[in-house]
Order: structure tokens, then C-alpha cells, then sequence
């Protein structure tokens, strides 16, 4: 699990993490590597070096990215990663439905891709910030905006987006319900926002309940007590 918190390991004040010092000990891969690569393949798509030779190249860059992945999670919080994918999602889809409007079926096609991407590791992300929390009504809210989102909202958007596609892919382009495509994708900007504001929750309510789930294993009624006459008015938390 990754820290998040920005401070690396608490343990290693002096240098930066492993994963940073891993990240920047590797060779580079140059773009120009890849490219050759893939443009070799192309040439001979029979050729199993050159199909080979592609799939190592493949491999080792998407190490790479995992490890520049892990890197910036490492560096940024999960509040400010909800914010930036909330207003990347918004962007992504006012292209889309701009693409729609266009009938750019490669632009509408590669930036819903983008949007099921973002939505996704925000999902993933967030499933695993949970387990830093006790469960509780916040913790539960976040986990049904979660599923809402990947169970309902994202399926839709995904068969929004082929119907779409397969519409303006036909000469000429068939007629399709553009209204049902754009409020699938305002429901996958809503489900990421719905997510960024149950977290937020988390951050600003249940602290006396969080206190209580921590330390109420170790302290007892005595802890109970303590905390009732600290926070009265939030009796009904815990």
C-alpha cells in the first residue's frame, strides 16, 4: 500500500524512497527504441525476431510507466488525485461529445478509452485507501459511490460509447440517440465526483468515531467515557 502521504518512508528522512531511487537507477528507454521497434513489425509482421524483439521492448516499457505510476502515487494525495481525475474525466468528456458532434470516430473512440482508464484506476485507488480506514457509514458511502460507478455508471457509458462508434462508422452514418450518450457520460463525471466528495467526508466528520475504532480495542469503557464527555455534542457517532 502506498503511503500517499508525501513524506516517503518515515524511516528514510534523509534520501528519497526505493521506489524513486529504483525508478531513476533504470536504464532509460528511449522513445526512438520503441518506435523502431514497432515500425520493424510492421514491415515484417511475419518475422517472429522482429515480433519478439517488439514484445520485449513492450515489456520493459510498461514496467517502466508501473514504476512512474507507484512513483507519483507515492508524492500525491489522494485528494488532490480525485481533483486532477474529476477535472481530467470533465475534459475527456466535453471531447467526447464533441467527437460525437464531429462524427471523429478515432478522437470519440481513443478518448472514451481515456475516461474508462481514469475511472478505473480511480476506482482501484480508492478500494485501497479504504482498508487505511475502520469501516463505518463514510467508509460504506464511498464503497457504494465505488461500485455505483464501476457496476452501473461505467457499463452504460461502455455501450453508449460502441453504439456510438458503430453508428457513425457506417457510410452514411446511421441516426443513434445522441442524448442517451451524453448523459452516460455526465453520470461517469458525476460518479467520479459523487467518490471525491464521500472521501472527503472521511476527512472532515467521523474523527471521534475513527478515534474511538482505533483505541477502543486497547482502552474499553474508559476510552467510551473519556470521549463522550470530550465530544458530547457527537455523542451519536459512537
Amino acid at each position: 500500500m502506498h503511503s500517499r502521504t508525501g513524506f516517503g518512508d518515515p524511516l528514510n528522512c534523509g534520501g528519497p524512497t526505493h521506489t524513486h531511487t529504483h525508478l531513476f537507477s533504470q536504464p532509460s528507454l528511449s522513445t526512438t527504441q520503441v518506435i523502431n521497434a514497432a515500425l520493424t513489425l510492421a514491415a515484417r509482421p511475419q518475422s517472429k525476431v522482429a515480433q519478439d524483439n517488439m514484445d520485449v521492448f513492450k515489456d520493459q516499457w510498461e514496467k517502466q510507466v508501473r514504476i512512474l505510476t507507484e512513483a507519483v502515487d507515492d508524492i500525491t494525495s489522494v485528494d488532490d488525485f480525485l481533483s486532477v481525475s474529476e477535472n481530467h474525466i470533465l475534459e475527456d468528456v466535453n471531447k467526447c461529445v464533441i467527437a460525437l458532434q464531429e462524427g471523429d470516430v478515432d478522437t470519440l473512440d481513443r478518448t472514451a478509452g481515456a475516461i474508462r482508464g481514469r475511472a478505473a484506476r480511480v476506482v482501484h485507488i480508492i478500494n485501497a485507501e479504504m482498508e487505511n480506514y475502520e469501516p463505518g457509514v463514510y467508509t460504506e458511502r464511498v464503497l457504494e459511490s465505488i461500485k455505483l460507478l464501476s457496476e452501473t455508471v461505467m457499463p452504460r457509458f461502455a455501450e453508449q460509447v460502441e453504439v456510438a462508434i458503430e453508428a457513425l462508422s457506417t457510410n452514411p452514418p446511421q441516426p443513434f440517440e445522441e442524448n442517451e450518450f451524453i448523459d452516460a457520460s455526465r453520470l461517469v463525471y458525476d460518479g467520479v465526483r459523487d467518490i471525491r466528495k464521500a472521501v472527503l467526508m472521511i476527512r472532515v466528520c467521523p474523527l471521534p468515531h475513527f478515534l474511538l475504532s482505533r483505541f477502543s480495542k486497547h482502552a474499553g469503557n474508559r476510552l467510551r467515557t473519556k470521549l463522550h464527555q470530550l465530544f458530547p455534542l457527537l455523542g451519536h457517532y459512537f
